[in-house]
């Protein structure tokens, strides 16, 4: 959960999406003042946050805990870009620890395939995150089966590509690269020709790709949660769409992963 509007009542918000069948929020440390809101909601349902330091992955998991004022949190995700390649016997150590010092479960936030592979054979990450959308469709070429197949569960997020795909004037944007642009262009002309949402078609990919079982997303007030549920809910993964999804599968870093955006 983030916190992008002061205005937005977030106990209000929060039951709201408890009744229309939200059933974990995602949140960290590192969205500002999240923990605090979550707290002082009326909010009983799951929680997955993330460690964002692995070298003090202990403090991170004792500050979160006491921030939403729990003994224990549902999963806790690290979120530490290289990780996951960097010294597994250290990543099984660590997520022991935090199983046995308030983690019901440790899973991994991914950035490419090679950071999930590696993660597979590592027993204490039993949850892992990766991105999926339109554009970035780097996980479907079996990564998503072999995690199932490993004993991990798999939770999708960025399917908006941080909300550039459904942007209702993606040229105005000032910190992506063009070829992310001229990518988000074709993709919506190609909705719109079709007489689809850029929004439905993201949601559709996910809900017909096997093996997902959540799908993380954002919004900033009650109205898109409503809408976001109701498009969900009405999705129907075994249809087919007019769209051919993998004509927009990118390779490029510099246009699916957002941290090469800045450079």
């Amino acid at each position: 959960m983030q916190n992008k509007s002061e205005e937005v009542d977030w106990s209000r918000l929060l039951l709201e999406a408890a009744e229309l069948g939200i059933s974990a929020l995602d949140t960290a440390t590192a969205y500002r003042n999240a923990h605090e809101l979550i707290f002082d909601s009326n909010w009983t349902g799951a929680i997955h946050t993330k460690i964002s330091n692995s070298s003090r992955a202990q403090a991170e998991l004792e500050e979160s805990k006491a921030q939403l004022g729990r003994d224990s949190l549902d999963v806790v995700y690290f979120h530490d870009p290289g990780l996951a390649q960097a010294n597994q016997p250290n990543l099984q150590r660590m997520a022991e620890e935090l199983l046995h010092n308030g983690a019901d479960a440790v899973g991994i936030s991914v950035y490419s395939p090679e950071e999930l592979i590696a993660t597979l054979n590592v027993p204490g990450i039993s949850h892992i995150q990766i991105p999926v959308n339109p554009l970035d469709q780097r996980f479907l070429e079996g990564c998503v089966r072999r995690a199932v197949e490993a004993g991990k569960t798999v939770i999708a997020r960025s399917v908006f590509l941080q909300g550039v795909l459904v942007a209702k004037d993606v040229g105005m944007a000032t910190n992506i690269p063009h070829q992310l642009i001229d990518a988000a262009r074709s993709f919506q002309s190609d909705c719109e020709a079709s007489g689809r949402e850029p929004v439905d078609v993201c949601l559709e990919l996910v809900a017909s790709i096997e093996g997902i079982s959540g799908v993380i997303v954002g919004v900033d007030g009650e109205a898109q949660l409503k809408d976001l549920c109701h498009r969900w809910n009405t999705i129907n993964p075994n249809g087919t769409s007019a769209i051919d999804f993998r004509a927009f599968a990118s390779e490029d870093a510099d246009v699916v992963d957002p941290r090469s955006w800045a450079r």
